[in-house]
């Protein structure tokens, strides 16, 4: 994906495009490819995410649910599109309101302090917008999915972050409570024990 995105972006600098086509090029690509992933069936992310933990037979399996896929396409607009929104968004109004405070007129070489704040208040926005949605987003996809461990997965990478040792770190940065964090564990908690009385 970022080899397409750096084929894309020298293909439109060799080509004299403006930024604004590019930046609607793969806004296009981004829509085009999370609706693909929303109609992926629920039984191909379980086989690619919850390998280890079979699944409900076909009588257990409540088909009014919302699927894995339109979970996570649900996810990335409420989540990823207002994070990367505000991250693009506020760089260019933020350095222009920091411009006039200190007197930056246009003419000469611009000073690097409004670009710098302009950057450090769109990241701050941008982060604390994926802090605070992530969990209340994810609580409420794994409360309809039928899988909730194999939707938890699916989403590493795209919208919460692996779990490695930075991974870790910058998923403790979401704002969830004591009490949505012991919401997911009994979620989890009823699936599992629905796939045990399954087996049964």
């Amino acid at each position: 994906m970022v080899i397409v995105i750096v084929l894309l972006i020298a293909g439109f600098l060799y080509a004299g495009w403006s930024s604004a086509i590019l930046i609607s090029v793969l806004a296009l690509l981004w829509i085009g490819l999370s609706v693909g992933i929303s109609f992926v069936s629920n039984k191909r992310y379980a086989r690619a995410f919850n390998g280890p933990v079979d699944q409900p037979s076909k009588g257990a399996v409540d088909r009014s649910r919302l699927s894995i896929g339109r979970a996570i396409f649900v996810g990335e607009l409420v989540v990823n599109l207002p994070a990367v929104g505000l991250l693009v968004g506020l760089i260019f109004p933020v350095g222009s309101f920091v411009q006039d405070a200190v007197g930056y007129d246009g003419t000469g070489h611009a000073p690097a302090l409004p670009s710098i704040v302009a950057v450090a208040v769109a990241f701050v926005a941008s982060w604390a917008w994926w802090a605070i949605a992530t969990p209340r987003w994810l609580l409420w996809a794994m409360k309809r999915v039928v899988d909730p461990i194999a939707l938890r997965n699916a989403v590493v990478g795209s919208i919460i972050w692996p779990d490695n040792r930075w991974g870790r770190a910058f998923n403790s940065t979401q704002w969830r409570s004591t009490a949505m964090k012991r919401a997911e564990q009994e979620i989890v908690q009823q699936f599992v024990r629905r796939i045990h009385q399954g087996r049964a």
